[in-house]
């Protein structure tokens, strides 16, 4: 195939073998072309850390994916690809205009925070709840959504 080769530097290793790649459109806002490269994407899911690569086009896209489901299922052959849960795919920060539960606009003083149980990008009064989280023994911040407390019974508190 021809895909892009030279050097690549490697945030995080993600084992392929429990891992899943699956093609994903990304919806961008207006003015957002100045920081990605396109709006066809990979979503990468792993129990460590799930991701979107983006690719300008969808023939890149689909060639991407066609060599990642191959090493994918090379790597998974013989063992069991029952992954029970994946890490949520985080929102970029700068692909997220609004909240996505209460649709305020983000400010300076309404920030930015990610759900560490869903990824998506919500106004602090959102993810005022903490969740146990069974997999790491550790309470996580999470959203309304996530929790199905209401967004009157947040802000009584």
């Amino acid at each position: 195939e021809d895909l892009p080769s030279g050097r690549f530097k490697a945030h995080r290793v993600v084992e392929l073998s429990t891992a899943q790649a699956r093609p994903t459109t990304v919806k961008l806002p207006s003015g957002s072309q100045d920081f990605v490269s396109g709006q066809f994407g990979i979503e990468i899911l792993s129990s460590e850390k799930s991701f979107v690569i983006l690719f300008a086009d969808k023939e890149t896209q689909e060639k991407w994916h066609a060599a990642l489901s191959k090493q994918i299922s090379d790597c998974s052959r013989g063992s069991s690809n029952n992954q029970a849960e994946f890490a949520p795919t985080w929102k970029p920060d700068h692909l997220a205009e609004d909240c996505e539960i209460c649709h305020n606009k983000f400010t300076f003083t309404k920030r930015r925070h990610h759900c560490r149980k869903c990824g998506s990008v919500v106004v602090g009064i959102v993810l005022k709840i903490e969740w146990f989280c069974h997999t790491s023994a550790k309470s996580l911040c999470v959203c309304a959504t996530t929790t199905g407390v209401s967004l009157s019974a947040l802000r009584k508190r």
